[in-house]
């Protein structure tokens, strides 16, 4: 169900959920992020941004993080939170995690230790 302006039009750059691509957000019925194809492909574009700028060297831009880890544990907080209604904020949250720490392995940076 797509609830609104706010529902219809995200920047993906809050919650953790990649780069500052503009997409329709589409929710369940509890209002979860739906996992879609388009939906993860988008987020894997933002995320591989994110792990070359750090591999680079350059600090991260969002989420007030000063660190490569806060960011990352930032967004991974944000995949992994629950809504006010007690359903999480993502669908398949752990499909999202995973792939964090796949693109940062593939591009030879320690692993997160939180």
């Amino acid at each position: 169900m797509i609830k609104g302006a706010k529902g219809l039009i995200l920047a993906f750059c809050l919650a953790g959920l990649g780069g500052c691509h503009t997409v329709a957000r589409l929710e369940d019925e509890h209002g979860s992020i739906r996992d879609t194809d388009r939906q993860f492909a988008i987020w894997v574009a933002g995320v591989d941004e994110a792990v070359a700028a750090e591999r680079a060297g350059r600090p991260p831009m969002k989420l007030g993080s000063q660190t490569w880890p806060e960011h990352w544990g930032a967004r991974i907080g944000s995949l992994r939170g629950k809504l006010p209604n007690g359903y999480p904020t993502t669908q398949n949250a752990e499909r999202y995690v995973a792939y964090i720490h796949l693109a940062r392995e593939r591009a030879g940076l320690p692993p997160l230790t939180f």
